[in-house]
Protein backbone atom coordinates (compact mmCIF):
# COMPACT_ATOMS: atom_id res chain seq x y z
CA UNK A 1 0.00 0.00 0.00
CA UNK A 2 1.57 3.27 -0.83
CA UNK A 3 1.68 5.96 1.85
CA UNK A 4 -0.72 8.11 -0.01
CA UNK A 5 -3.31 5.62 0.93
CA UNK A 6 -1.97 5.84 4.39
CA UNK A 7 -3.87 7.90 6.55
CA UNK A 8 -1.20 7.76 9.41
CA UNK A 9 1.21 9.95 6.79
CA UNK A 10 0.79 13.10 4.96
CA UNK A 11 2.78 14.12 1.90
CA UNK A 12 5.31 16.72 2.08
CA UNK A 13 7.11 16.87 -0.83
CA UNK A 14 9.04 15.10 -3.64
CA UNK A 15 12.50 14.79 -5.33
CA UNK A 16 14.12 13.31 -8.26
CA UNK A 17 16.84 11.23 -8.45
CA UNK A 18 17.89 11.30 -12.50
CA UNK A 19 20.13 9.02 -14.17
CA UNK A 20 21.24 7.37 -17.38
CA UNK A 21 18.78 4.45 -18.13
CA UNK A 22 22.00 2.32 -18.90
CA UNK A 23 23.07 2.74 -15.81
CA UNK A 24 20.22 0.94 -13.95
CA UNK A 25 21.82 -1.31 -11.50
CA UNK A 26 21.19 -5.10 -11.88
CA UNK A 27 19.52 -7.50 -9.66
CA UNK A 28 22.77 -8.42 -7.26
CA UNK A 29 23.27 -4.37 -7.17
CA UNK A 30 19.21 -3.80 -6.01
CA UNK A 31 19.65 -6.87 -3.54
CA UNK A 32 22.59 -4.83 -2.20
CA UNK A 33 20.44 -1.59 -1.92
CA UNK A 34 17.51 -3.47 -0.34
CA UNK A 35 19.99 -4.93 2.18
CA UNK A 36 21.35 -1.33 3.31
CA UNK A 37 17.94 0.07 3.07
CA UNK A 38 16.46 -2.38 5.54
CA UNK A 39 19.72 -1.62 8.46
CA UNK A 40 17.41 1.73 8.64
CA UNK A 41 13.65 1.61 7.31
CA UNK A 42 10.83 -0.74 7.08
CA UNK A 43 10.80 -1.57 3.67
CA UNK A 44 7.51 -2.82 2.13
CA UNK A 45 5.86 -3.62 -1.11
CA UNK A 46 9.03 -3.75 -2.88
CA UNK A 47 8.41 -4.63 -6.70
CA UNK A 48 11.08 -5.29 -9.12
CA UNK A 49 10.95 -6.07 -13.05
CA UNK A 50 11.36 -9.58 -14.56
CA UNK A 51 15.20 -8.75 -14.53
CA UNK A 52 15.33 -8.10 -10.92
CA UNK A 53 15.60 -4.62 -11.15
CA UNK A 54 14.25 -1.65 -8.85
CA UNK A 55 10.77 -0.75 -9.98
CA UNK A 56 9.05 0.51 -6.60
CA UNK A 57 8.93 0.42 -3.07
CA UNK A 58 7.69 1.89 0.31
CA UNK A 59 10.05 2.49 2.99
CA UNK A 60 9.37 4.00 6.63
CA UNK A 61 11.13 5.46 9.53
CA UNK A 62 9.06 5.38 12.02
CA UNK A 63 11.53 6.83 14.82
CA UNK A 64 12.16 10.08 12.43
CA UNK A 65 8.37 10.13 12.12
CA UNK A 66 9.05 9.77 7.39
CA UNK A 67 8.58 7.61 4.97
CA UNK A 68 9.11 7.30 1.01
CA UNK A 69 7.12 5.67 -2.23
CA UNK A 70 9.66 5.35 -4.71
CA UNK A 71 9.19 4.58 -8.68
CA UNK A 72 11.16 3.99 -11.36
CA UNK A 73 10.39 6.23 -14.67
CA UNK A 74 12.13 6.28 -17.94
CA UNK A 75 11.83 7.79 -21.34
CA UNK A 76 10.41 10.88 -23.23
CA UNK A 77 8.63 12.11 -19.68
CA UNK A 78 11.92 12.27 -17.73
CA UNK A 79 14.02 13.77 -21.25
CA UNK A 80 11.31 16.32 -21.53
CA UNK A 81 11.88 17.15 -17.29
CA UNK A 82 15.36 17.21 -17.41
CA UNK A 83 15.06 19.65 -20.52
CA UNK A 84 12.83 21.87 -18.05
CA UNK A 85 14.73 21.85 -15.09
CA UNK A 86 18.39 22.77 -17.33
CA UNK A 87 16.55 25.94 -19.55
CA UNK A 88 15.77 27.23 -15.37
CA UNK A 89 18.88 26.50 -14.56
CA UNK A 90 20.10 28.58 -17.01
CA UNK A 91 17.78 31.35 -16.57
CA UNK A 92 19.03 31.64 -12.48
CA UNK A 93 22.12 32.03 -11.15
CA UNK A 94 23.99 29.32 -12.87
CA UNK A 95 25.59 27.42 -10.19
CA UNK A 96 25.67 24.20 -11.49
CA UNK A 97 28.99 22.94 -12.12
CA UNK A 98 29.68 22.49 -16.12
CA UNK A 99 29.68 18.85 -15.48
CA UNK A 100 26.44 18.12 -13.61
CA UNK A 101 24.77 19.94 -16.20
CA UNK A 102 26.53 17.74 -18.57
CA UNK A 103 25.32 14.58 -16.45
CA UNK A 104 22.09 15.74 -16.43
CA UNK A 105 21.32 16.50 -20.09
CA UNK A 106 22.14 12.55 -20.18
CA UNK A 107 19.48 11.42 -17.87
CA UNK A 108 16.69 9.50 -19.39
CA UNK A 109 15.29 7.97 -16.32
CA UNK A 110 14.68 8.63 -12.67
CA UNK A 111 13.23 7.60 -9.43
CA UNK A 112 10.39 9.78 -8.16
CA UNK A 113 10.74 10.37 -4.17
CA UNK A 114 7.49 10.72 -2.39
CA UNK A 115 8.62 12.14 0.93
CA UNK A 116 5.98 11.33 3.95
CA UNK A 117 6.15 13.02 7.45
CA UNK A 118 3.98 10.53 9.76
CA UNK A 119 1.32 12.14 10.90
CA UNK A 120 0.24 11.70 15.30
CA UNK A 121 -3.40 12.48 15.99
CA UNK A 122 -3.25 12.06 19.94
CA UNK A 123 -0.62 14.72 20.41
CA UNK A 124 -0.67 17.08 17.20
CA UNK A 125 2.24 19.21 19.13
CA UNK A 126 4.94 16.18 18.96
CA UNK A 127 7.15 16.97 16.20
CA UNK A 128 8.84 13.81 15.95
CA UNK A 129 9.73 14.44 12.22
CA UNK A 130 13.51 14.04 10.88
CA UNK A 131 13.83 14.94 7.19
CA UNK A 132 17.72 13.19 7.88
CA UNK A 133 16.32 9.71 7.05
CA UNK A 134 15.20 11.39 3.56
CA UNK A 135 18.49 12.72 2.59
CA UNK A 136 20.44 9.39 3.69
CA UNK A 137 17.94 7.69 1.84
CA UNK A 138 18.71 10.23 -1.39
CA UNK A 139 22.16 9.29 -0.94
CA UNK A 140 21.93 5.55 -1.07
CA UNK A 141 19.81 6.07 -4.49
CA UNK A 142 22.11 8.05 -6.11
CA UNK A 143 24.95 5.49 -4.94
CA UNK A 144 23.09 2.86 -6.56
CA UNK A 145 22.36 4.34 -10.43
CA UNK A 146 25.20 6.99 -10.00
CA UNK A 147 22.49 9.52 -10.14
CA UNK A 148 21.94 13.46 -8.93
CA UNK A 149 18.87 14.72 -6.77
CA UNK A 150 16.87 17.10 -7.59
CA UNK A 151 14.06 19.14 -5.79
CA UNK A 152 12.09 19.94 -8.73
CA UNK A 153 9.87 22.83 -6.77
CA UNK A 154 12.73 24.71 -6.28
CA UNK A 155 14.98 23.22 -9.29
CA UNK A 156 18.15 22.77 -7.13
CA UNK A 157 20.36 20.10 -7.07
CA UNK A 158 19.93 18.59 -3.66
Amino acid sequence: MSLFEDPRFQWRETYFVLFRRQRRPDAPATCRLLERLEQRFDLRDIRLDEHGRLESLTACDLAAGAGVDLCYVAGRDVCEQVAEFMRGADAGSGNLPPETCKELQQCDARFEVFHFEAVDYLDEDDDQFDPGSLFEFLQELEAYCGGISIDPQSGTVV
